[in-house]
């Protein structure tokens, strides 16, 4: 990543990215820029997008994240560029210290929702964990997998 080396000799690339933080009480330095769909900030640097929080990383530490490691943010929020909230960890450890990733979505506290879109108890026991990962609510499950199975009756009815 030479953008990144780059970005760190220039003042008026570190001021630009400065000027698009805002600091919450709990430390965390909130992204006010792009936005990506997954959550993080998105931060340009001569054409090239760069996640916001690689470039607080390599802003703190001096040097981009390790071509074979991931960033993680500790405090679990995304928009988060704090370099002391990431650490440099492999995709297996960051997939399993992600809780966001198993609840389907990118806000900050969505592993603590107590319950689904639907209203239903999440609970260990009202919880399923699909081959992915991520987090959904039994009953919901239960009746999406009625509603597909229907909904195919109803396209082939034939099959069995």
């Amino acid at each position: 990543m030479p953008e990144l080396f780059e970005f760190l000799k220039s003042k008026e690339l570190k001021s630009k990215f400065l000027l698009k933080i805002t600091e919450l009480e709990n430390g965390c330095l909130i992204w006010t820029g792009a936005i990506n769909s997954d959550g993080y900030g998105a931060f340009w640097i001569n054409g090239r997008c760069f996640g916001a929080h690689q470039v607080g990383f390599a802003l703190l530490h001096g040097r981009p994240c390790k071509s074979e490691l991931e960033l993680h943010h500790k405090c679990e929020t995304r928009p988060c560029v704090n370099g002391n909230h990431l650490i440099e960890v492999t995709h297996e450890t960051n997939m399993k210290l992600s809780r966001t990733t198993l609840d389907r979505i990118p806000n900050v506290g969505s592993h603590l929702k107590e319950t689904c879109k639907s209203n239903h108890l999440l609970n260990d026991e009202n919880s399923y964990i699909d081959p992915r990962g991520f987090r959904e609510c039994r009953q919901c499950r239960r009746d999406a997998v009625t509603r597909y199975r229907l909904k195919k009756k109803e396209v082939m009815p034939n099959v069995v």
